[in-house]
């Protein structure tokens, strides 16, 4: 035999004997066929997991695309109403009171308060006073040197109502209120050496240094009416409102004057009227030291009112006089058409109590009304000249105590 083909017998054994051996070296157990296969199961139980959380975070990506949808439409509803309410306040800025340079008054009082109404009642306790009043004199026998008395009224009773209709976008205020005073007063002397004060000539003459008595009785009449618009000024932490409207005033002054001595009575009658209507202007202030504090102070309020008014007046008076029931002189003037300057004002302090849309103030203060030349007055003081008479313009003032309680009501 020879070399070559022994080698190849050699070499042929030995790959059928290695080849079995590597096979069976390379095939797995089943040990390890099962924890490949639980290695898989785990690997498959993760990614579930992880599918499983973006699953989740889809649903919820879902849902807010839904809401930023719904949210786009509504907007989209709502775009023209909030671009007109832009463009208003827009306008308003240009006729409105800056307060501090970034807000005007409007876009204040815009957020802001409802409508309302309401109703207010004040008592006041006033003096009126006029310029003469003088009646009689004591002292004297050939000339009236003694003391001479006036018939000055006294504190009276007066009333007032008024109602207003507040805008709650402006702040514009319309109100209305009514005055009325009906007052009486009356004095007398009695003695020696009285002198009559009042009255013509002829009734003077038959009473200088008599005995007897000397009476003087006044009853008045005063009513006035305000309309008023109130427009809201701002001014810092005190709340201001500008006021302009009417005012219309009536008043009557009768005086009647009683002297008596043994057989003769002399009666002096006297009226003046007056009835005026014209514009009036003026401000208030509210000034709250307390705000922002405990609620129980904070309602409190300083409260200012001052206001002028020119009035067109008709004025008139009479004068008549009667001896033991006869006539001895009866005189009256034309209607006198003049301008009547007024002025008013009023300081006090209030509260205020809040319940839900109700409203409740009261408060008390000083006011004073003045009519400058109000009241035209007829005399006669000649002994001389009978037929000279003349005629005086007086001021009329009231004034006293004023207390108020207001109500309103939000609409």
């Amino acid at each position: 035999m020879s070399r070559s083909p022994l080698i190849f017998v050699v070499i042929l054994s030995t790959l059928f004997v290695a080849l079995p051996a590597a096979a069976q070296e390379e095939a797995p157990s089943n040990a390890e066929l099962y924890r490949m296969l639980k290695e898989q199961q785990e690997m498959l139980a993760k990614q579930a997991a992880v599918i499983e959380d973006l699953r989740a975070e889809l649903l919820k990506s879902n849902e807010a695309l839904k809401e930023t949808q719904s949210n786009t439409k509504q907007g989209d509803r709502q775009a023209p109403e909030l671009t007109a309410q832009v463009e208003k306040k827009e306008k308003n800025k240009d006729s409105s009171t800056r307060v501090d340079g970034n807000t005007g008054h409007d876009d204040i009082v815009a957020v802001a308060k409802p409508n309302s109404v309401s109703m207010e009642a004040s008592y006041l306790y006033v003096l009126p006073t006029l310029s003469d009043t003088y009646y009689a004199s004591i002292g004297g026998t050939a000339s009236p040197n003694g003391t001479l008395y006036a018939n000055d009224p006294d504190y009276d009773s007066a009333f007032r109502i008024g109602a207003a209709y507040t805008s709650g976008h402006s702040g514009r205020k319309l109100n209305a209120s009514f005055t009325y005073l009906d007052s009486s007063s009356s004095d007398q002397l009695s003695g020696s050496q009285l002198w009559a004060a009042r009255g013509s000539a002829d009734l003077l003459s038959n009473f200088e240094n008599y005995t007897g008595t000397a009476t003087s009785s006044i009853d008045l009449k005063y009513r006035n009416v305000d309309v008023l618009m109130s427009e809201p000024v701002n001014w810092g932490g005190v709340e201001s409102n500008f006021l302009y409207g009417i005012e219309y005033a009536h008043m009557s002054w009768d005086e009647t004057e009683t002297y008596s001595r043994t057989g003769v009575t002399s009666i002096s009658k006297s009226t003046a009227k007056f009835n005026g209507v014209g514009p009036q202007i003026g401000f208030n202030l509210s000034y709250k030291p307390f705000a922002g504090l405990n609620s129980l102070v904070s309602g409190f309020a300083i409260e200012t009112m001052a206001s002028g008014s020119l009035l067109l007046a008709t004025s008139s008076s009479s004068l008549a006089d009667t001896q033991n029931g006869t006539n001895i002189g009866a005189v009256q003037t034309d209607d006198t058409e003049r301008v009547i300057p007024t002025l008013h004002g009023r300081i006090g302090l209030s509260y205020n109590y809040d319940s839900g849309p109700y409203h409740t103030t009261f408060g008390g203060g000083y006011e004073s009304s003045i009519y400058i030349n109000g009241l035209q007055r007829l005399g006669n003081h000649d002994d001389v000249a009978d037929g000279q008479y003349t005629v005086l313009y007086d001021n009329f003032d009231l004034s006293g105590l004023d207390l108020w309680l207001k109500f309103n009501m939000e609409l």
